[in-house]
């Protein structure tokens, strides 16, 4: 048998309780509190009653939703196809949490549906393919296995037994045995040289990794354990490093915290554990700084049009559990919300005053992303993508520099209230795809200061917010009254803008917002200056503001035809920018940035701040430090014994067998 060995981290090690508790208390007014699975100290993060008392009585609200819980029960989740189980397995354990426990286990112990019956009977019908079926599958077993009749728990624990004997990801389906280039689909009818869904998106690389991770602890299969512990750590050493790949993602980062939220509840080893606490430190961090609201703010990766407006997407539903906003009481409902209800895991409380904006603000924060597939590679050299982040008190402004193009990037966000409780977001684009960014256009920002350039495309320039009144055009520049956020936007070689209308699907879906286009000119480069100013801040009054920006802002268009401008905005500060091949120059109130010098790659780091907000090194200390509201978080993601370096070159090694043993390139 071959092992493979990762030096031990630097963590505490100890032994853990295993006994399955009970799932739900009710309390006298009828409601319900989740008992999740014990949890010792050591692994938690410090939870006041009042955040713990809103927590309950959020999920409380949601598995109403749900199931009905308090009338008439609604109808479970019954699909079984493939992959349904992403939607049937949490519906229907939400329903055994809400006290319909026939109905949700009959369907979390009936047979699974795979493609062909080939797919599955290896593992006695129990399907241990998809990703999504298998994040799942861990939280059912381990958190309800106890509800399971005798005979089904046999068959699932035999199933688990077979599939851990080797590790799945590693060894060929004993059906199709080999990868079929001409079968289409994501099922083992094509990928037969292996036993899981192997993608290696960041969201079902979790959620496979860790089933198997589990399910070898659990069945006793030392080797596969320790396989599949290397691949988590390289992984979590790579958050820790260089950063997160599929990065911010509206749509897809509940989906990589679930099944950590998971590996934290159940793994046995506590240095696994402790690594899990790390990742999900991380997880929280990131979504922690783009939460404005609960709605999206930022650049973002993998981002399928406008799911962040106002409260809207996966993002905003899963974190609303977290992350709460007084007088923000209804959202929709997502199939993760079930995993974060479940867990023992609850975030910093640094953490939840960066989600709340209980900080010292305005603060700037530069944010660096990997390449998306780092993987393939090993590690990323360098950054690809450099993020500005601009936290005010009314707003928070985001913008992505990279070279070249990125097809799903949203390059510019800025997410602002409305009203008491309520969120707007604005964003541009030189195309109709706003959630695509161009290799002709690069947008750079210094605080509330940005600068959108590019080289002029046929089609007009777009600019789209949420819904409440309308930009008005004086002389040269256009103003928008935002409420408590206030916006100057000088075009560059753009006509007056003009309202369009949206398309069908999103005037389907978020009917109350607004598009406007604007005609480039003659010029070979267009795009726009903008500022941002905030009531209460250096304006008495959006008047005030509008009437200072027309006296005192100027941008030089001297050298726009090699493609160069320059910006200076109402309070003296400038911004400047010249776009050519790869990535442009950018100068910060007259200093240039040096995007090739180490110094500028942190993962995160506060900028011109009299406090440190948060802080990790790119490869460096593997420490990470979060400031705000007076409390701290300092975690930490430590191979004990190696150099920065030396763990690169192993973290490198690791991901390169990884790839030889699929045998397909493309995992």
């Amino acid at each position: 048998m071959k092992t493979y060995i990762t030096p031990l981290l630097s963590l505490s090690v100890g032994l853990l309780l295993s006994a399955a508790p009970p799932l739900t208390e009710t309390l006298p007014d009828g409601s319900l509190r989740i008992l999740p699975p014990p949890m010792e100290a050591r692994f938690k993060n410090p939870v006041s009653e009042s955040y713990e008392e809103g927590f309950r009585q959020r999920y409380n609200q949601l598995l109403r939703d749900w199931t009905g819980m308090g009338g008439s029960w609604s109808k479970v989740d019954n699909r079984r196809f493939f992959e349904s189980e992403k939607w049937s397995y949490p519906n229907a354990m939400l329903h055994v949490i809400a006290g319909n426990v026939e109905p949700g286990m009959n369907i979390l112990q009936a047979n699974d549906q795979p493609q062909s019956p080939q797919d599955n009977t290896y593992t006695k019908g129990v399907d241990l393919w998809a990703a999504f079926t298998l994040k799942g599958q861990t939280r059912k077993y381990f958190q309800f296995g106890h509800l399971m009749s005798p005979g089904y728990k046999q068959k699932f624990e035999s199933a688990i037994d077979i599939w851990t004997e080797q590790h799945p990801r590693h060894t060929p389906h004993p059906y199709y045995k080999k990868y079929d280039p001409k079968a289409q689909g994501w099922g083992p009818n094509r990928f037969g040289n292996r036993r899981l869904d192997g993608r290696r998106t960041d969201n079902l690389y979790a959620m496979s990794t860790v089933a198997v991770y589990l399910f070898a602890e659990s069945s006793g299969n030392e080797e596969t354990r320790l396989r599949a512990r290397d691949e988590l750590y390289g992984y979590i050493w790579a958050l820790y490093n260089i950063g997160h790949g599929e990065w911010d993602s509206s749509t897809y980062h509940p989906h990589v915290v679930a099944p950590y939220l998971t590996l934290y509840d159940f793994a046995k080893d506590p240095e696994v554990k402790l690594a899990a606490k790390a990742a999900l430190d991380h997880f929280f961090t990131a979504a922690a700084l783009k939460n404005h609201r609960n709605t999206f703010a930022g650049a973002s990766k993998r981002e399928y049009g406008q799911t962040s407006f106002q409260n809207r997407g996966p993002f905003a539903a899963f974190f609303w559990l977290y992350f709460p906003v007084d007088g923000l009481s209804k959202l929709h409902k997502e199939h993760d919300q079930l995993h974060a209800m479940a867990s023992a895991y609850r975030p910093a409380p640094a953490i939840l005053n960066l989600a709340a904006r209980n900080l010292k603000l305005p603060v700037e924060i530069q944010v660096n992303k990997p390449e998306y597939e780092n993987w393939k590679k090993g590690s990323s050299a360098k950054p690809r993508t450099f993020e500005t982040l601009y936290l005010a008190k009314t707003y928070t402004a985001g913008s992505a520099i990279e070279a070249g193009g990125n097809g799903d990037m949203m390059p510019f966000r800025i997410t602002y209230n409305r009203g008491a409780t309520g969120t707007n977001c604005f964003t541009a684009n030189s195309n109709a795809k706003l959630n695509a960014k161009k290799s002709r256009d690069q947008v750079a920002q210094y605080k509330n200061l940005t600068l959108w350039l590019g080289r002029k495309a046929e089609e007009n320039f777009h600019f789209m917010w949420a819904e409440g009144g309308a930009w008005t055009v004086e002389g040269q520049h256009w103003f928008y009254d935002g409420g408590d956020t206030w916006f100057a936007l000088s075009p560059i070689n753009l006509a007056a803008p003009a309202s369009a209308p949206l398309s069908k699907r999103m005037a389907k879906k978020t009917p109350q917002v607004k598009l406007m286009t604007a005609t480039p000119g003659s010029a070979a480069y267009a795009g726009f200056a903008l500022e941002l100013q905030e009531r209460g801040g250096t304006y008495s009054s959006f008047a005030d503001f509008t009437r200072s920006y027309a006296q005192k802002s100027k941008l030089d268009l001297s050298a726009l035809a090699e493609g160069q401008v320059g910006f200076v905005g109402s309070e003296g500060h400038s911004l400047a920018m010249k776009v050519h091949g790869g990535l442009p120059e950018v100068w910060r109130n007259g200093v240039k940035r040096n995007f090739s010098f180490p110094a500028e790659w942190a993962v995160w780091r506060s900028v011109d701040s009299t406090e440190l907000v948060v802080d990790l090194p790119w490869k460096g200390s593997g420490i990470l430090n979060v400031n705000a509201g007076g409390a701290q978080l300092q975690s930490r993601f430590q191979l004990k014994g190696r150099t920065p370096a030396e763990t690169e070159r192993s973290q490198l090694e690791g991901f390169k067998r990884l790839q030889a043993d699929t045998g397909f390139r493309n995992l």
